[in-house]
Formats: structure tokens, sequence, C-alpha cells
């Protein structure tokens, strides 16, 4: 839902008055700066936004779905990661120059950088006016369920320095030490999928695990050593040897799925997995996106059509538009794979905001982590209501109670995932009754 105030409050500040038009003069002169100081050549990606903004901010107050103007049309969800980048090269470019030159001007600089800063935040707070929220039904589920006592393993790549700072913000929650395996890139893309966990199970213990590519089977085959965990979070692509699905990896994954729920992020090739281009970029008529990742399409390709009977634990989420009426632009689904259908869900994570980031991301890594989330949720339900857990109970009420979407089984796998309904579902079949 809208938060009804927050909108009346940033449209006064956004539409009245001509201190927002300084504000956007200030931005523009800041960009110019910046570029001057970096000594950076060319058309630069912000100010054509800063253009934009002051165009879109005026034509809002007239549209009948705004929402769908701000996320589908005019993208603003992608903006705060393109001023960043834009900041970031700056700050390299500046870093060349002479040493004088950057003493002599460093205030300049750093003002300069305040000032597009602060021009990011603004997009982002208009940008929250018009979110719809996450999606998933867990509006629907007691407000005592928190994930406590539920421990999840992220797998992914991490800033070690942001996890000490998370560890403070989210206090409630656990963030144990990063467990590294071989000698892994840091990078901040694992703090976001934390944010989004523990904004839905502010409670549960997480794990985080890096690994490099060579060590991926070590990785996946420590985490089945770790009785307490019951959900891993992947973000990264299965493990390859030579053109095939990596064995030691496949064994160890197997391993896991005896006893925990992988939630695994489908893709974001624009494709589904035999590299037919998704519905929506034929729609749109948009080229293939040539993902460095797309080698992980038949790699899940292989792992499930050869494990189905005992990959049931394995769920895959699809990146949907904020609306849910379409896939995302980048999204991978399914196609005609029924093997991956089965163990698929549409989740809108077409632009999630993280704390880690302060920005909007967007993609099924951004999914995953809202299917984990819930997964934490109904586990602690479980757990509470009969003092042990079943993760392929709750697998299994995922799957029963999907919402059916308007995309069919080729773009949306089972449907649309809802908490509120499987924990309905949970609470009505006895734990005994679970397959083991």
């Amino acid at each position: 839902m809208f938060n009804i105030h927050l909108k009346f409050l940033i449209c006064l500040m956004f539409c009245a008055g001509t201190s927002f038009g300084e504000s956007l003069s200030s931005y523009r002169s800041a960009i110019k700066e910046l570029k001057t100081l970096a000594q950076l050549p060319g058309e630069d990606p912000v100010t054509p936004l800063i253009d934009s903004f002051e165009t879109y901010q005026k034509a809002i107050q007239n549209l009948k779905d705004p929402q769908k103007a701000v996320f589908e049309e005019w993208r603003m969800q992608e903006w705060g990661n393109r001023i960043t980048e834009f900041v970031s090269l700056a700050t390299l470019l500046f870093s060349f120059q002479n040493p004088d030159f950057q003493e002599m001007n460093a205030s300049k600089f750093d003002q300069a950088s305040q000032s597009v800063a602060r021009f990011r935040r603004t997009v982002n707070e208009f940008i929250r006016t018009y979110h719809p929220g996450l999606s998933v039904g867990i509006d629907e589920l007691p407000s005592h369920l928190n994930g406590r006592g539920i421990t999840i393993a992220v797998f992914d790549v991490f800033e070690p320095d942001l996890l000490a700072k998370q560890r403070g913000y989210y206090s409630q929650g656990t963030i144990e030490d990063l467990v590294s395996f071989g000698d892994p890139v840091a990078l901040n893309h694992g703090n976001s999928v934390i944010d989004i966990i523990l904004s839905i199970a502010p409670k549960a213990r997480i794990v985080p695990i890096a690994s490099d590519s060579s060590n991926y089977g070590q990785a996946i085959q420590w985490i089945s050593t770790r009785d307490d965990i019951t959900i891993v979070n992947m973000s990264r692509a299965f493990a390859e040897q030579n053109g095939k699905l990596d064995p030691q990896f496949s064994l160890a994954l197997q391993k896991v799925l005896d006893s925990k729920i992988v939630s695994k992020s489908l893709g974001n090739t624009g494709t589904d997995l035999l590299g037919n281009l998704s519905p929506i970029r034929e729609e749109l008529n948009l080229p293939p996106l040539g993902s460095l990742f797309s080698y992980d399409l038949k790699l899940i390709d292989e792992f499930v059509s050869s494990h189905q009977k005992t990959s049931s634990n394995l769920l895959f989420s699809i990146n949907l538009a904020l609306s849910k009426e379409q896939t995302a632009r980048t999204a991978t689904v399914p196609g005609d794979h029924t093997g991956v259908q089965d163990q698929s869900f549409g989740i809108a994570a077409d632009g999630i905001y993280t704390w880690s980031t302060n920005n909007f991301e967007a993609g099924s890594s951004f999914a995953a982590p809202q299917l984990t989330g819930v997964v934490a949720l109904l586990l602690d339900h479980q757990l509470r209501a009969h003092g042990k857990l079943k993760p392929n109970l709750v697998a299994q009420a995922l799957k029963a109670t999907v919402q059916e979407g308007q995309l069919g089984p080729e773009q949306t796998g089972r449907g649309l995932l809802h908490a509120g309904d499987a924990w309905r579902w949970l609470k009505n079949h006895d734990i005994a009754s679970c397959t083991p």
C-alpha cells in the first residue's frame, strides 16, 4: 500500500515553490564540477536523468497509473545505480590527477559528490512513494512470526566491512562471521540479499558463505554438514566443469536437498531455459542480453532433469515486474521445461530497495531472498507449533498454494508466491503427513 502521508509530503516538496528548481540547478552544476575536476570527457549519464526527473515529477500528477509509469515506463528504479556508478568513475579518475591538483580541489570535489548523492536520495524517496512494497502475502501472516530459531545460509559474494555494519543495523537477527572458500571477490551483492531476507524474517540467523569458482563444491559440502541450516539462498550459478555440471558440486547439492530448502534465482538472461527470447523481450523487440551466466541455464536443466524425484526442495525464483502483470525484461523464464516450471515461483523483484546500497536493485537475485524470507517465516510457524522442522512440507505448502497469474507456467512456473495461503495450508496439514 502506498504511504499516503509520505506521498503528500513529497508531492509538496517536489511540486511546490522554486526551491526544488534551484536544487535541480545545483545538481546540474555539481555534475559539471565533477566532470571538470575528474577530466571526464563526453556526455555524462546523470544530467539527462535530472532533466527527465523535472519532467516526470510534473507529469505524474495527471497519470492514472503512476506506479506503472515509474517502474515500467520510466525505469526509475535503475537510476540510483547509474548515479552511483558515475560518481565512482569520477572519483577514480580524480584519484589519477596530479597530487597537488587533488589537494587543492578535494573540498570542491567532495561538495559536488555530496550534491549528486543528494539528488540520488531525492530520486529514491520519490520512487518509494509509488513503490507497492513486497507483494508475497507476508502481511497475512501472524505478526509473531519473525524467523526466530531459523538458520539461513546465504551463498553469495560480500563486502566484509558492510557485513559488520549490517550486524549493527539488524540487531534483532544474527549475522555470523563470513565463511570463505578460496579467494572470492568482495562485492555487496550478498549484503543486499541479506537486507531483503532480514526485512522479512528479522530474527533469523544468517550464515554468509563466499567461494571462488574452483571451490563451489567444497562450499556446498560444508553447508551440508551444518545441521542447523534449513535454508540455502543461492544467487550464484551452478558449478561447471568441462561444459557440464561439476560432479562434486552436484553430489553436494543433492546431499543438501535431503534436509534443506535451496532458494535459487532462475537467472537474468531474458530467455527461457533453452535460450529462446522471453515473451516480454520479443514484445518490446529487445535483443538478447548476452549474460555472462547463460551457461547456468544448461546446468539447471541438467540437474533438474537428472534428479527431479529427489530435488523437490530446490525452488527457483522468477523476477516479475512490480505490477506482476508481466515478467521483468531481464528475467529468465522456464519456457517448456516442465521440471523447472514445477519448482519455480513468480515474485515481483524489478526494483527492491536495499539498505546496503541505499538504492533500488532488480533481478531474480532479489526475488530469491523474498522466497527465502517466506520459507523462514513458515519454518518459524512449524517450530512454534510442533517443536520440529520439516522443510519439505514447507516446500509442498508453497507449491500447493500459489496464486494463478495471467502469464502461464512458461513464464511464471507454478504461479505467484503467496505466504499467507501457504501458512493456512500448513495449519491444516499435520506435520506427520509430510513425506520424508
